[in-house]
């Protein structure tokens, strides 16, 4: 067994009257050693004993299993407020990330789980912890100062954690917000979860996308949009168990308000301290496009402001990766950022087959076997671990071509391509798209774009026409006697 240090032995049998810190520090020394109390005290002269303080005495006779803390603890005893307030406030952790310091409540010593307390006032928290843990410990209450003071020592001397990791494997040993206890096992099989699969256009890509998020090795920048028209496919279900099961604490949900203009400046909140966020029931087909999900599409290779409710904005960088399930197909146009990270699953509805009440715990019994074909996909289709070849180009195509029928519609109603001397000047063209509902600057810069690609306009800015803008290779179309159905249909709108 290992003897009390020279240092600390020297304190004892030195010790001053009123003196708990050498105390305290024996005791803690002990308890580390794993020695005796009695061999500390043995190291204190007789005299000395018996002129010990109150405070002293009550540390000394208490033994190794009482708290370290005394009701007559104050600032003159800097050591002993610094060991209250790490023994009083152990349950928390504190990290600094990007010059911002963030609490942490300890979820789970023995898994090494932490969970995030930005949403409140740290302050007031941390006091009313030492306050009732010290009238538990002590017996009397803690004065409002004290403990203010006792907090103030705690964030001034505690030892920072390196930033916790989003998610937490099972052999691993650093501190994170969710430890999931489900790991790939080829042994376990996944009818329920076939079936389901079975109804997808990719579920190949579908469960490679899973395997490589929830594992933490998919670098890349795809985004999940699941499609089903029925509204009874499972989406919800399956989004449900995999966020709950795999991801808990580590995942988050956005609704429809959290992207709308009144509320989405604090959409990228969602998105800190989460490995996956499930966008369900998205009825807006046109958020892709948006600046906001191009931003969280960057799959954290660059610094965005995030701004939460009633607090200051910071920067920081997201990693987490986003999961769209609709009943609705996603507006898709021929944009490299948008093809690029689509990954577009659509899925059937149940035919000819009852819901069945008990597929939610069959579907969490089989998730290590689900687990264990996404790795054998993601394997095959995601080789770099950064793009998951996927079967659905083709759909999305026809996504990016439905899109564009609108315009090959309007543009057919008023122009026809010709040689680049023929032309229409900016004025007129951006007129005409108003009446046909192309209305904003942004709506008119797509068009144009789409003009540009499908029709090889070009644009033309003359100066000495008094940087007046012109788009040459097209000509309107000639007046054309109109069809009775056209004659029929213009007067009807006359009409209203």
């Amino acid at each position: 067994m290992s003897l009390i240090t020279k240092h600390t032995r020297g304190k004892l049998q030195n010790l001053e009257t009123g003196d708990t810190d050498s105390l305290i520090l024996a005791k803690r020394e002990c308890m580390k050693l794993g020695l005796l109390w009695q061999s500390a005290l043995d190291c204190i002269p007789k005299a000395t004993y018996d002129s010990l303080s109150p405070a002293q005495l009550e540390i000394a006779e208490s033994g190794l299993e009482s708290s370290v803390i005394s009701p007559e603890l104050n600032s003159d005893n800097p050591v002993s407020m610094n060991l209250a307030a790490s023994n009083l406030l152990s349950n928390f952790k504190l990290s600094e990330v990007n010059g911002q310091l963030t609490l942490y409540s300890v979820t789970s010593e023995k898994d090494k789980t932490l969970l995030p307390l930005y949403e409140r006032d740290n302050d007031k928290l941390l006091v009313r912890e030492i306050s009732t843990r010290w009238l538990k410990e002590a017996g009397v209450p803690l004065p409002p100062r004290k403990a203010n003071e006792l907090v103030k020592y705690w964030f001034n001397h505690t030892d920072l954690i390196k930033e916790p990791n989003i998610m937490g494997l099972l052999d691993d040993d650093h501190w994170c917000l969710h430890r999931s206890n489900y790991s790939p096992d080829s042994a376990v099989k996944y009818p329920s979860w076939g079936k389901i699969l079975d109804r997808m256009s990719d579920p190949d890509a579908f469960a490679a996308w899973q395997y490589g998020v929830y594992i933490g090795c998919y670098k890349g920048r795809q985004m999940i949009w699941m499609h089903g028209e029925n509204g009874e496919e499972g989406k919800s279900l399956i989004a449900r168990v995999i966020g709950q099961e795999l991801y808990g604490p580590a995942h988050n949900a956005i609704s429809n308000a959290s992207i709308s203009s009144n509320e989405k400046r604090f959409l990228n909140s969602f998105f800190e301290h989460a490995a996956l966020v499930i966008y369900p029931d998205a009825s807006n087909r046109k958020c892709l496009s948006s600046e906001e999900f191009k931003t969280l599409a960057s799959a954290g290779s660059d610094p965005v402001l995030i701004e939460r409710k009633g607090k200051p904005a910071y920067t920081a960088y997201l990693n987490a990766r986003m999961w769209i399930c609709s009943n609705f197909s996603p507006e898709v146009t021929s944009d490299n950022f948008m093809t690029s990270r689509l990954l577009y699953i659509s899925i059937s509805p149940l035919v000819d087959e009852a819901p069945d009440p008990s597929i939610s715990e069959r579907l969490i019994s089989e998730l290590s076997g689900f687990l264990a074909y996404g790795k054998k996909c993601y394997e095959r289709l995601c080789p770099d671990n950064y793009r998951i070849q996927t079967d659905t180009d083709n759909a999305v195509k026809e996504l990016t071509d439905q899109y564009y029928e609108n315009y090959d519609i309007i543009f057919g109603k008023y122009w026809q391509q010709t040689d680049e001397e023929s032309e229409v000047e900016a004025s007129v063209l951006k007129s005409i798209l108003c009446n046909e509902g192309i209305k904003s600057n942004k709506q008119y810069s797509e068009f144009v774009e789409w003009l540009a690609r499908y029709k090889g306009v070009k644009k033309q800015k003359r100066s000495e026409d008094g940087g007046r803008i012109f788009y040459k290779g097209i000509t309107p179309i000639k007046e054309r006697k109109l069809s009775v159905a056209e004659v029929i249909a213009r007067t009807d709108k006359q009409g209203q």
